[in-house]
């Protein structure tokens, strides 16, 4: 195996730096594939070919050298056992490993679907990050698609985007697979699904994942809960969050919660910890009832920074159901802590 290629183009390629890469060397171009099992990546660069062959080298290693090369023209050379890389005066050679890799179990390349990555992007942003970290419930660490929306949640928040995908099937996509497409520098993206993979293609590389199989929660009977409210604010979107972002200077283990005290045309947030005391006043335009609620400072800060909007409106119907943002295309729910009232 003998390659040439531009060190720019092998820097953005890498990808998945843990267990091994295979490389792969022919008709003038190299693929570089990662493979874990529950996911795929192939990563495809042009370059010149010398001599066709492969490699299985050290991940984490082969990627920590690539990074440091200098940035003009790489040389890979694979002598007997050794991969030899070359950039300039520098030279390294790592192991080349004797084992097994497995194939790349790709999905059959019918009914795909092409989309903006710029739109699909967007709605990953503004649904990921409701994702449930807890392998535990394994359903609820993807984000739902149904051909109509993109649905994440856990248990104490929940993103709904309309994203229109023209699949013919319902499926939940890992997050850890999702972040890899994020990573994409494209236009366009092709996806294609089967039963149990889905499939993320550029002109550069392939990303295949594991679907998680199980029963989505139906989570229209959440919006639907929401949709009837007592009270309604308008407030400015980064104002908000900077205060709450003050908050939690005080706020430092995550177990007191912000009290939101909705009053006329004031909102009033106020933390009151072991470390001190923050309070702060923000105006809105209100209507309904005056409130006062308890939140997680950093469940409604993530969800807020996923607004895309100058302005955002947010609905409460009381202190013990979530609150309710409502974009120009997608919903955030955030569940509210209790808070102890006068006399408890």
């Amino acid at each position: 195996m003998k390659f040439r290629c531009f060190k720019t183009d092998l820097t953005k390629m890498l990808r998945l730096n843990v267990g091994e890469v295979l490389l792969s060397v022919s008709n003038e171009i190299m693929t570089i594939t990662s493979n874990n099992y529950d996911i795929a990546i192939v990563n495809r660069i042009s370059g010149i070919t010398l001599e066709e062959g492969t490699a299985l080298v050290d991940a984490k290693t082969f990627a920590n050298i690539v990074r440091k090369l200098p940035d003009i023209n790489v040389y890979l050379e694979k002598q007997n056992s050794i991969l030899l890389i070359e950039s300039g005066k520098a030279k390294f050679q790592i192991q080349v490993l004797n084992k097994e890799y497995p194939q790349v179990s790709y999905i059959q390349e019918t009914n795909g679907v092409e989309v903006e990555f710029a739109k699909l992007e967007k709605a990953l942003r503004q649904t990921m990050f409701a994702a449930s970290t807890d392998a535990i419930k394994p359903i609820f660490t993807g984000v739902y698609m149904d051909g109509e929306n993109f649905v994440a949640l856990d248990t104490v928040k929940m993103a709904a985007k309309k994203m229109d995908l023209n699949i013919n099937q319902k499926i939940i996509v890992p997050v850890k697979v999702l972040n890899e497409v994020l990573k994409f520098d494209t236009d366009k993206v092709e996806i294609f699904c089967s039963d149990k993979q889905i499939m993320f293609r550029t002109d550069k590389t392939d990303i295949i994942g594991r679907l998680i199989v199980g029963d989505f929660i139906d989570y229209r009977k959440l919006l639907n809960g929401t949709s009837v409210n007592n009270v309604s604010i308008e407030v400015n979107t980064e104002d908000l969050i900077n205060a709450l972002e003050r908050a939690l200077v005080v706020e430092k283990e995550n177990k007191y919660p912000v009290v939101l005290n909705i009053s006329n045309e004031t909102l009033n947030l106020s933390v009151k910890t072991t470390v001190g005391l923050f309070e702060e006043e923000i105006p809105i335009r209100k209507s309904g009832i005056n409130l006062t609620i308890g939140f997680n400072a950093r469940n409604l800060i993530n969800s807020l920074k996923a607004v895309d909007t100058e302005k955002i409106e947010m609905t409460f119907k009381n202190d013990m159901q979530a609150c309710r943002m409502n974009g120009p295309d997608y919903t955030f729910l955030v569940m509210p802590v209790r808070i102890k009232k006068e006399g408890e």
